[in-house]
């Protein structure tokens, strides 16, 4: 099955290579196989066998479970792999128990996070967390990182606006036969439009965050997308991205300024405006939920101003390092 699917693979990379479309082409390793003795063989006879892809334009792609079974022998493998000039990607990446150790001992160039992670990071903190730490780490190591599971242009752009700029998923496009490909490619168009945001410039993931909930609860009361999670609960105010930081790494740092009360207020009363444009939606005072709008808008992006030049400000008045200071750029 391993021989059939890199000479499938290969084969049609080549055809595209030959039409023009000088595309990477990844292929799924089993376990088995890429522990195999005869794996590395069969790789370089793959590649002798379809000269019209180059090596680099091909990336032999693992699960992050895979090592577990015997992580010597694969490391070993994946050094072989790179030194034919192949590429190596890390797939589901942060499923298993042994990720960090992965970006550290395996010579990997692409690391694919696992879907589990992207789906919720406009609802949930926790995962958005997660993704800015992947994304943070790879850029410091070289490494690329795709997004798997990329279902909306929210996510996508949040995602863009994080610096993750390799996306798969159903918005980009669903699986196709591979003679559809040519024509797919000439009529693609990226579904990421750019937005000026107040938050674009600090390097906040949480800020980035935060933004987009916005966006897309103001969207929602135009009926243009779903509305976020953890909004119009009576704890909302706690459990939303920009409230956790607030209550943790936010207090701890700025807990002392003036400013901070002022803004915990503000967001406490975007809150209160959401909840107020909701039930004016339901009750059909469209007109008022619109006005509702409006003031949000302007209040949220008050709050973002105040957000962005405490975290400007040198130290905090305890002392401490401000975000602006120790974030990644």
């Amino acid at each position: 099955m391993g021989l059939f699917v890199l000479d499938a693979a290969l084969s049609q990379g080549e055809i595209w290579h030959h039409q023009g479309l000088r595309l990477r082409v990844s292929v799924n390793i089993s376990v088995r196989h890429l522990l195999d003795a005869r794996f590395i063989a069969d790789l370089g006879t793959a590649l002798a066998q379809y000269p019209g892809i180059p090596a680099d334009h091909v990336e032999i792609e693992v699960t992050e479970g895979a090592p577990l079974q015997d992580f010597e022998r694969a490391q070993q493998a994946l050094v072989q792999v790179n030194a034919l000039g192949v590429r190596v990607g890390l797939d589901d990446f942060g499923t298993g128990n042994a990720s960090l150790t992965y970006l550290q001992k395996l010579p990997t160039q692409t690391i694919k996070v696992d879907q589990s992670f992207v789906h919720d990071i406009v609802d949930d903190p926790r995962d958005l967390a997660i993704i800015a730490a992947i994304i943070t780490a790879a850029r410091v190591l070289g490494l690329e990182v795709v997004a798997e599971g990329v279902e909306t242009a929210r996510t996508a752009q949040l995602l863009d606006e994080m610096h993750c700029h390799l996306l798969q998923g159903y918005l980009i496009a669903k699986p196709m036969p591979a003679a559809a490909i040519p024509e797919w490619v000439a009529q693609y168009h990226i579904p990421v439009r750019s937005l000026a945001s107040a938050c674009q410039e600090s390097e906040s993931s949480v800020l980035t965050g935060h933004y987009h909930r916005v966006q897309q609860f103001i969207a929602a009361l135009r009926g243009e997308e779903p509305f976020p999670e953890h909004v119009l609960e009576p704890d909302a105010a706690q459990k939303c991205h920009l409230g956790l930081w607030l209550q943790t790494e936010g207090v701890a740092q700025f807990g002392d300024d003036p400013a901070y009360s002022i803004i915990t207020a503000r967001h406490q009363r975007l809150h209160h405006l959401s909840m107020e444009a909701k039930v004016a939606l339901d009750t059909g005072q469209k007109d008022e939920a619109l006005r509702k709008v409006r003031w949000l808008g302007m209040e949220n992006d008050a709050l973002l101003a105040e957000i962005k030049v405490l975290m400007e400000a040198p130290t905090s008045p305890s002392g401490s390092i401000s975000p602006a200071q120790h974030l990644p750029s």
